[in-house]
């Protein structure tokens, strides 16, 4: 399940992930070093959606709720751009790729947006993966590109990944959530929609009573962790 962030999250997200070395090997921030520069982290990353055109989410087991990652969205139409995190204790079980699918799905059918891209180092072979996994084509390598400061001070090279909507001939491009890959299609296990009260399942609430509120809908994401 795919759900907007809240404070309460920071506890989750630095025992989960934001601690592990070899998470944060490839990501554009250090390691926190204290559980107060998450909730720091947290806060300013909330605030910043409401101010952009932005959708953050966490991921969370369906069965428990437990918080195993995070997507987020950031659009600059025509395009939009995808980054993600995968808590360690939960790669390779496919589950990043069930959540980027469903956020290409719910990026590429925005208003305005042509194209949905995301950019991994040359080296992070299991980001590629899931990306390759999740319907995205590799257009080519970007040279020093991205400073990653967990491996030192110098730019680096990255691939360039994206998901194109069908062009209005429809001579290029792939209708959304269809481009083919491997030997499935994308999509294929997923159900995206907007929650509506009707489904009786309300935003997270934090441990004061209020309602989250951090500008984004909820995308309900059914097989992840079934």
């Amino acid at each position: 399940m795919l759900r907007p962030p809240v404070p309460d999250d920071a506890d989750a997200i630095y025992r989960g992930y934001a601690t592990d070395p070899e998470v944060t090997r490839w990501v554009i921030w250090t390691p926190h070093a204290s559980i107060d520069e998450t909730h720091a982290f947290l806060a300013t990353f909330i605030a910043t959606c409401r101010q952009e055109q932005s959708y953050p989410w966490v991921i969370t087991l369906a069965q428990d709720g437990t918080l195993i990652g995070a997507m987020h969205l950031r659009l600059h139409p025509p395009r939009a751009e995808l980054g993600f995190n995968i808590a360690r204790s939960y790669w390779n079980r496919g589950l990043g790729t069930e959540a980027a699918e469903a956020v290409l799905a719910f990026g590429i059918a925005l208003p305005g947006i042509e194209r949905v891209q995301a950019v991994c180092h040359v080296a992070n072979q299991a980001s590629a993966r899931v990306l390759e996994k999740a319907g995205m084509e590799c257009e080519g390598t970007l040279r020093r590109y991205m400073v990653f400061p967990n491996l030192g001070p110098h730019a680096q090279d990255v691939h360039l990944y994206a998901l194109l909507a069908a062009s209005p001939s429809g001579s290029q491009g792939h209708p959304p959530g269809l481009r083919p890959h491997g030997a499935g299609a994308a999509l294929r296990r997923v159900t995206v929609r907007r929650v509506t009260p009707a489904d009786g399942i309300a935003p997270p609430r934090s441990r004061s009573g209020g309602q989250s509120n951090t500008g984004s809908s909820i995308v309900f994401l059914g097989s992840l962790g079934e």
